[in-house]
């Protein structure tokens, strides 16, 4: 008998000895497995959809031949429970470079390190074509149905009075799956900020009597401008004009008003037509602004140079010739736009 149950204990020792060398190949293939970087030939996009789980990633780094199909897909799920993050795997796209490991990538799901994209909003262009390129970005998530201004104000929930230049152009991160509508509201509240700190730095003495008015006329010298640097001095004809009561007479303005209408030509005719956008016919600043101002063109709005030019005309390279007399531009106009 004692033989019996030495033979059994060395015997139990044995398969001991033997589950415990499994073990440990297991916790050593695994552990070498987890940090050895995935088969990919270079960086690469991968999107993890909202909704999935551990399992689901599993079968997508399979699928994708980036870990081993015969146990990579088992692996991955101890992976998982190994390091607590197999309920909160994040949805999004990420770049997978090529030295992450598994565990890297887990990790960087679990952290949300989701990839960025630049969208950048023009300065000019108005709301309706600045919805319509958001709409056609497909890392963005559109409204469904046709959209309107008054669609618009409500969902972003304006807080000026017209929907028209109430964008501030600049460059935003958004992530793939990020909504047309949340990029309009963050565009809007940079607006509003800038509005706020261009009205409180605004000359004393201007005839611009509301942050709105800013606004528009910031919209006014962005249109006009060909070149950066002549912002300040755009700004003051157009102030100087408001003082002294003369129309502003801006082409931008009149286009604006013609709509689909513009053919790229301005008539004589079109100057005359009846829109309180027209400020050849109506003085003081149109009702609402024209396009979306650049922060410069909010801030030479508050700032205009000093000077005494009531003129100013395209000299056709993308500057502009500045007059104080009639008689001056009216050289101007002969020697730069009518040869």
């Amino acid at each position: 008998m004692r033989s019996r149950a030495k033979h059994l204990l060395v015997a139990l020792f044995s398969l001991s000895i033997f589950f415990l060398a499994l073990l440990l190949g297991f916790g050593l293939h695994f552990a070498n497995w987890s940090q050895t970087p995935v088969n990919l030939a270079g960086d690469a996009h991968f999107e993890f959809a909202s909704g999935s789980s551990l399992s689901t990633l599993s079968v997508q780094l399979t699928k994708a031949k980036l870990i081993d199909e015969d146990y990579g897909q088992f692996y991955v799920r101890v992976l998982g429970q190994v390091l607590g993050v197999s309920g909160n795997l994040r949805a999004g796209e990420y770049l997978l470079r090529t030295d992450m490991s598994p565990q890297d990538i887990l990790k960087m799901l679990a952290a949300g390190n989701v990839v960025t994209h630049d969208v950048v909003i023009v300065d000019g262009l108005t709301t309706m074509e600045l919805f319509e390129q958001l709409k056609s970005d497909d890392r963005l998530v559109s409204p469904e149905g046709l959209l309107d201004r008054g669609d618009i104000a409500e969902l972003v929930e304006l807080n000026l009075p017209f929907t028209e230049g109430v964008f501030l152009p600049e460059t935003y991160q958004v992530r793939r799956g990020d909504s047309v509508l949340g990029v309009l509201v963050r565009a809007h509240d940079h607006l509003n900020d800038a509005l706020k700190d261009a009205w409180a730095t605004r000359q004393f003495d201007s005839p611009v009597e509301t942050p709105e008015e800013l606004l528009i006329l910031a919209s006014l010298i962005e249109k006009e401008t060909g070149q950066a640097s002549e912002r300040g001095r755009i700004s003051q004809v157009f102030h100087l004009r408001l003082k002294t009561q003369m129309r502003l007479q801006t082409d931008p303005t009149v286009i604006y008003a013609l709509g689909s209408d513009f053919d790229g030509n301005i008539r004589r005719a079109d100057l005359r037509i009846d829109s309180p956008y027209n400020t050849y016919r109506h003085k003081g600043l149109p009702p609402t602004p024209i396009a979306l101002p650049s922060l410069s063109s909010i801030k030479a709005a508050a700032q205009p140079d000093e000077g005494e030019y009531l003129y100013f005309v395209a000299r056709g390279d993308g500057s502009s010739q500045f007059s104080k007399t009639l008689a001056e531009h009216n050289k101007a106009v002969r020697e730069f736009q009518l040869k």
